[in-house]
């Protein structure tokens, strides 16, 4: 309440609205669209960065039931059942729980595997992210691997304490200051990851 960006407008950016107009047109079974509605509204961009993020925390127990349903279809399971449906019935017989910050990993490197540009853009422009070392064009395929997987456990690690500085509130001392463009380049990182999650495991 004290912010002067209070009384100033949000200016997420273009890029960021063609995914959400995108998402609206095309996602109408799992859309949680209050939270994206409040990203687009509110005038403190962190603040559309959280709402964002709570959007992608409804897809972090994916990973792990695809894992799960691939396992038991190895093992002959002709269960068919969809995959956010299993999630709950996973949660709620055998109260199966999200790890957030491993969860994040699993996605991001689903998400990585199909858009690597993605993580080059959002480290090379957000500021948080740039002492991220991004790999050489002339590693060999192992070596590539090996730097791919570090640079993916130290960019979770980086995103998800952005996260939490805004949801613990840490003191200032402890908080990694973001300009404004550092949230608007996470907040369309974050839509191109659920964009991605969507079209690839939730459209119907």
């Amino acid at each position: 309440t004290f912010s002067e960006k209070i009384f100033t407008s949000n200016k997420i950016s273009d890029d960021a609205m063609i995914i959400i107009r995108g998402i609206f047109a095309k996602e109408k079974n799992w859309l949680f669209d209050e939270n994206l509605f409040f990203a687009m509204n509110t005038p403190i961009l962190k603040h559309a960065f959280l709402e964002v993020y709570r959007t992608l925390e409804f897809v972090f127990v994916l990973p792990r039931v695809i894992s799960l349903a691939n396992i038991l279809s190895e093992h002959g399971s002709t269960i068919k059942i969809n995959k956010i449906d299993f999630a709950r019935l996973c949660n709620k017989e055998l109260g199966w729980k999200r790890i957030e910050r491993d969860s994040l990993e699993k996605i991001f490197t689903e998400f990585y595997s199909q858009s690597e540009s993605s993580f080059t853009q959002a480290i090379s422009h957000c500021s948080p992210l740039t002492s991220i070392a991004l790999p050489s064009p002339n590693l060999t395929p192992e070596e590539k691997k090996k730097i791919d997987e570090r640079l993916l456990s130290k960019f979770t690690e980086k995103y998800y304490k952005l996260r939490n500085q805004v949801v613990h509130q840490f003191w200032p001392d402890e908080s990694h200051p973001c300009t404004d463009d550092d949230w608007r380049y996470l907040i369309t990182f974050t839509l191109e990851c659920i964009n991605y999650i969507y079209n690839k495991h939730l459209s119907k």
